[in-house]
Protein backbone atom coordinates (compact mmCIF):
# COMPACT_ATOMS: atom_id res chain seq x y z
CA UNK A 1 0.00 0.00 0.00
CA UNK A 2 1.29 3.47 -0.93
CA UNK A 3 1.49 6.04 1.87
CA UNK A 4 2.54 9.66 1.94
CA UNK A 5 6.25 10.40 2.05
CA UNK A 6 7.34 13.02 4.58
CA UNK A 7 9.90 15.34 2.97
CA UNK A 8 10.57 19.03 2.57
CA UNK A 9 10.22 19.77 -1.15
CA UNK A 10 8.88 23.32 -0.78
CA UNK A 11 11.51 25.69 -2.21
CA UNK A 12 10.86 28.14 0.60
CA UNK A 13 12.65 25.81 2.99
CA UNK A 14 15.80 26.64 1.03
CA UNK A 15 15.42 30.33 0.29
CA UNK A 16 13.53 31.78 3.27
CA UNK A 17 15.29 32.92 6.49
CA UNK A 18 13.20 30.59 8.67
CA UNK A 19 13.39 27.61 6.28
CA UNK A 20 16.20 25.79 8.10
CA UNK A 21 14.56 26.38 11.47
CA UNK A 22 11.24 24.98 10.27
CA UNK A 23 12.92 21.86 8.84
CA UNK A 24 14.76 21.22 12.11
CA UNK A 25 11.59 21.79 14.11
CA UNK A 26 9.49 19.46 11.95
CA UNK A 27 12.11 16.71 11.90
CA UNK A 28 12.28 16.81 15.70
CA UNK A 29 8.50 16.75 15.91
CA UNK A 30 8.25 13.85 13.45
CA UNK A 31 10.85 11.87 15.41
CA UNK A 32 9.04 12.50 18.69
CA UNK A 33 5.77 11.53 17.04
CA UNK A 34 7.16 8.24 15.73
CA UNK A 35 8.93 7.49 19.01
CA UNK A 36 5.57 7.69 20.72
CA UNK A 37 4.40 4.51 18.96
CA UNK A 38 5.79 1.08 19.72
CA UNK A 39 6.78 0.22 16.15
CA UNK A 40 7.84 3.82 15.32
CA UNK A 41 5.27 3.84 12.51
CA UNK A 42 2.56 6.46 12.31
CA UNK A 43 -0.95 5.03 12.62
CA UNK A 44 -3.27 5.20 9.63
CA UNK A 45 -5.25 8.15 10.99
CA UNK A 46 -2.21 10.48 10.81
CA UNK A 47 -1.06 12.23 7.63
CA UNK A 48 2.24 14.09 7.61
CA UNK A 49 3.49 15.28 4.21
CA UNK A 50 3.59 18.25 1.84
CA UNK A 51 3.54 20.69 4.79
CA UNK A 52 0.27 19.12 5.99
CA UNK A 53 -0.19 17.44 9.37
CA UNK A 54 -3.57 16.02 10.32
CA UNK A 55 -4.70 13.49 12.91
CA UNK A 56 -7.80 11.35 13.43
CA UNK A 57 -8.75 11.41 9.75
CA UNK A 58 -10.13 8.49 7.75
CA UNK A 59 -7.80 9.14 4.78
CA UNK A 60 -9.98 6.88 2.70
CA UNK A 61 -8.30 7.91 -0.55
CA UNK A 62 -5.07 6.25 0.58
CA UNK A 63 -6.98 2.96 0.87
CA UNK A 64 -8.81 3.30 -2.46
CA UNK A 65 -7.62 0.31 -4.56
CA UNK A 66 -8.16 2.16 -7.84
CA UNK A 67 -6.05 5.05 -6.62
CA UNK A 68 -3.38 2.63 -5.43
CA UNK A 69 -3.38 1.00 -8.86
CA UNK A 70 -3.10 4.37 -10.57
CA UNK A 71 -0.10 5.36 -8.44
CA UNK A 72 1.58 2.08 -9.32
CA UNK A 73 0.79 2.40 -13.04
CA UNK A 74 2.37 5.87 -13.13
CA UNK A 75 5.44 4.59 -11.29
CA UNK A 76 5.27 7.45 -8.81
CA UNK A 77 8.43 8.42 -6.97
CA UNK A 78 9.01 9.92 -3.53
CA UNK A 79 8.34 13.42 -4.88
CA UNK A 80 4.79 12.51 -5.91
CA UNK A 81 4.19 10.44 -2.77
CA UNK A 82 5.19 13.54 -0.85
CA UNK A 83 2.37 15.32 -2.68
CA UNK A 84 -0.13 12.47 -2.72
CA UNK A 85 -3.04 14.51 -1.36
CA UNK A 86 -2.55 16.95 -4.24
CA UNK A 87 -2.46 14.03 -6.68
CA UNK A 88 -5.67 12.69 -5.16
CA UNK A 89 -7.44 16.00 -5.83
CA UNK A 90 -6.45 15.71 -9.51
CA UNK A 91 -7.75 12.12 -9.69
CA UNK A 92 -10.99 12.85 -7.82
CA UNK A 93 -11.82 16.00 -9.79
CA UNK A 94 -11.04 14.39 -13.14
CA UNK A 95 -13.27 11.39 -12.52
CA UNK A 96 -16.04 13.82 -11.55
CA UNK A 97 -15.81 15.32 -15.06
CA UNK A 98 -14.80 12.19 -17.01
CA UNK A 99 -18.23 11.53 -18.52
CA UNK A 100 -19.06 15.15 -19.29
CA UNK A 101 -18.59 16.58 -22.77
CA UNK A 102 -15.38 18.46 -23.43
CA UNK A 103 -11.65 18.08 -23.31
CA UNK A 104 -9.31 17.48 -20.40
CA UNK A 105 -6.49 20.04 -20.38
CA UNK A 106 -3.28 19.86 -18.36
CA UNK A 107 -1.16 23.04 -18.48
CA UNK A 108 2.26 22.32 -17.05
CA UNK A 109 2.38 18.56 -17.57
CA UNK A 110 6.13 18.18 -16.92
CA UNK A 111 6.87 14.40 -16.98
CA UNK A 112 3.19 13.44 -17.08
CA UNK A 113 3.22 11.28 -13.95
CA UNK A 114 0.65 13.26 -11.94
CA UNK A 115 -1.61 13.64 -14.99
CA UNK A 116 -1.26 9.91 -15.67
CA UNK A 117 -2.44 9.02 -12.17
CA UNK A 118 -5.61 11.06 -12.71
CA UNK A 119 -6.20 9.57 -16.17
CA UNK A 120 -5.59 6.01 -15.03
CA UNK A 121 -7.84 6.39 -12.00
CA UNK A 122 -10.68 7.87 -14.06
CA UNK A 123 -10.41 5.34 -16.87
CA UNK A 124 -10.27 2.41 -14.41
CA UNK A 125 -13.44 3.57 -12.69
CA UNK A 126 -15.45 4.87 -15.64
CA UNK A 127 -14.01 3.39 -18.85
CA UNK A 128 -12.80 4.90 -22.11
CA UNK A 129 -13.75 8.48 -23.06
CA UNK A 130 -14.02 9.73 -26.64
CA UNK A 131 -13.24 13.42 -26.12
CA UNK A 132 -9.75 14.83 -26.42
CA UNK A 133 -7.07 14.87 -23.74
CA UNK A 134 -4.47 17.63 -24.06
CA UNK A 135 -1.12 17.88 -22.23
CA UNK A 136 0.92 21.10 -22.53
CA UNK A 137 4.39 22.10 -21.41
CA UNK A 138 7.66 23.58 -22.58
CA UNK A 139 9.16 20.14 -21.81
CA UNK A 140 12.63 21.48 -22.62
CA UNK A 141 14.53 24.44 -21.12
CA UNK A 142 11.85 25.95 -18.84
CA UNK A 143 12.46 29.03 -16.64
CA UNK A 144 14.58 28.35 -13.56
CA UNK A 145 11.56 28.55 -11.23
CA UNK A 146 9.89 25.63 -13.03
CA UNK A 147 13.00 23.59 -13.90
CA UNK A 148 13.06 19.93 -12.78
CA UNK A 149 15.34 16.98 -13.38
CA UNK A 150 13.35 15.33 -16.22
CA UNK A 151 13.18 18.40 -18.44
CA UNK A 152 15.05 17.83 -21.70
CA UNK A 153 14.84 17.32 -25.47
CA UNK A 154 13.27 13.85 -25.23
CA UNK A 155 10.62 14.61 -22.62
CA UNK A 156 7.76 15.47 -25.00
CA UNK A 157 8.04 12.15 -26.83
CA UNK A 158 8.26 10.22 -23.57
CA UNK A 159 5.12 11.90 -22.25
CA UNK A 160 3.24 11.29 -25.53
CA UNK A 161 4.07 7.57 -25.37
CA UNK A 162 3.23 7.37 -21.69
CA UNK A 163 -0.20 9.03 -21.98
CA UNK A 164 -1.25 7.61 -25.35
CA UNK A 165 -2.90 4.58 -23.77
CA UNK A 166 -5.65 6.73 -22.24
CA UNK A 167 -7.43 7.95 -25.37
CA UNK A 168 -7.11 10.74 -27.92
CA UNK A 169 -4.10 12.43 -26.38
CA UNK A 170 -2.52 15.53 -27.89
CA UNK A 171 0.82 16.69 -26.45
CA UNK A 172 1.59 20.35 -27.19
CA UNK A 173 5.06 21.81 -26.72
CA UNK A 174 5.47 25.55 -26.29
CA UNK A 175 4.88 28.55 -24.07
CA UNK A 176 1.45 29.01 -22.54
CA UNK A 177 -1.09 30.28 -23.34
CA UNK A 178 0.29 31.03 -26.84
CA UNK A 179 0.70 27.37 -27.81
CA UNK A 180 -2.97 26.69 -27.01
CA UNK A 181 -4.47 29.27 -29.31
CA UNK A 182 -4.53 27.18 -32.49
CA UNK A 183 -4.81 23.79 -30.84
CA UNK A 184 -7.43 23.88 -28.10
CA UNK A 185 -11.11 24.41 -28.74
CA UNK A 186 -14.05 24.29 -26.42
CA UNK A 187 -15.69 23.21 -24.29
CA UNK A 188 -13.09 22.40 -21.65
CA UNK A 189 -14.49 20.27 -18.85
CA UNK A 190 -11.40 19.83 -16.63
CA UNK A 191 -8.15 21.75 -16.40
CA UNK A 192 -5.04 21.91 -14.26
CA UNK A 193 -2.76 24.97 -14.39
CA UNK A 194 0.68 24.53 -12.85
CA UNK A 195 3.13 26.98 -14.44
CA UNK A 196 4.97 28.41 -11.41
CA UNK A 197 4.46 31.95 -12.67
CA UNK A 198 1.81 34.53 -11.83
CA UNK A 199 1.86 35.89 -15.39
CA UNK A 200 1.71 32.49 -17.11
CA UNK A 201 -0.95 31.13 -14.74
CA UNK A 202 -3.19 34.18 -15.02
CA UNK A 203 -2.87 34.61 -18.79
CA UNK A 204 -3.53 30.90 -19.35
CA UNK A 205 -6.61 31.07 -17.13
CA UNK A 206 -7.86 34.13 -19.04
CA UNK A 207 -7.64 32.09 -22.22
CA UNK A 208 -9.26 29.00 -20.73
CA UNK A 209 -12.08 30.71 -18.81
CA UNK A 210 -14.49 31.51 -21.70
CA UNK A 211 -14.04 27.98 -23.04
CA UNK A 212 -15.08 26.25 -19.81
CA UNK A 213 -18.20 24.07 -19.79
CA UNK A 214 -20.81 24.52 -17.10
CA UNK A 215 -19.55 22.67 -14.02
CA UNK A 216 -15.97 22.48 -15.32
CA UNK A 217 -13.27 22.20 -12.66
CA UNK A 218 -9.96 24.05 -12.73
CA UNK A 219 -7.17 23.15 -10.30
CA UNK A 220 -4.40 25.68 -9.68
CA UNK A 221 -1.41 23.88 -8.23
CA UNK A 222 0.38 26.99 -6.93
CA UNK A 223 -2.60 28.99 -5.70
CA UNK A 224 -2.25 28.56 -1.93
CA UNK A 225 1.52 28.71 -1.48
CA UNK A 226 2.91 31.93 0.02
CA UNK A 227 5.74 31.74 -2.52
CA UNK A 228 3.09 32.41 -5.17
CA UNK A 229 1.05 35.09 -3.42
CA UNK A 230 1.05 37.17 -6.61
CA UNK A 231 -0.47 34.21 -8.47
CA UNK A 232 -3.35 34.06 -6.01
CA UNK A 233 -3.95 37.80 -6.26
CA UNK A 234 -3.98 37.75 -10.07
CA UNK A 235 -6.33 34.76 -10.27
CA UNK A 236 -8.68 36.19 -7.63
CA UNK A 237 -8.92 39.41 -9.59
CA UNK A 238 -9.82 37.56 -12.79
CA UNK A 239 -12.50 35.49 -11.07
CA UNK A 240 -13.90 38.52 -9.25
CA UNK A 241 -14.20 40.57 -12.44
CA UNK A 242 -15.41 37.89 -14.83
CA UNK A 243 -17.49 35.46 -12.74
CA UNK A 244 -19.77 35.38 -9.71
CA UNK A 245 -17.69 32.72 -8.01
CA UNK A 246 -14.50 32.35 -5.97
CA UNK A 247 -11.53 30.00 -5.93
CA UNK A 248 -11.40 27.69 -2.94
CA UNK A 249 -7.98 27.63 -1.27
CA UNK A 250 -7.14 24.12 -0.06
CA UNK A 251 -4.76 22.94 2.69
CA UNK A 252 -2.72 21.16 -0.01
CA UNK A 253 -1.70 24.55 -1.44
CA UNK A 254 -3.94 24.11 -4.46
CA UNK A 255 -6.92 26.19 -5.50
CA UNK A 256 -10.17 24.73 -6.88
CA UNK A 257 -12.47 26.67 -9.18
CA UNK A 258 -15.86 25.34 -10.33
CA UNK A 259 -17.28 27.17 -13.32
CA UNK A 260 -20.93 28.13 -13.59
CA UNK A 261 -22.40 29.82 -16.62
Amino acid sequence: MFREYSAFFNKQYRDQPDGGFLITLQKAFLKALRDGYADKQLPNHIFYADDCFVVYRNLGFLKDPDFQEALAAAEVDSVLLGRVWRIWLLAWSMQCRWRSEGLLLDCGTYNGRAFQVALHYSKTRLGYRKDAIVACDLFEDPPDEARKKDHGPDLREKVAKQLGQYGQVQVIQGALPQSLMHAVGSPITWCQIDLNSALADSETFRYVLPKLADGAMVIFDDYGFSRYEETQMELDEIVSKLTNSRIMELPTGQGLYVHRR
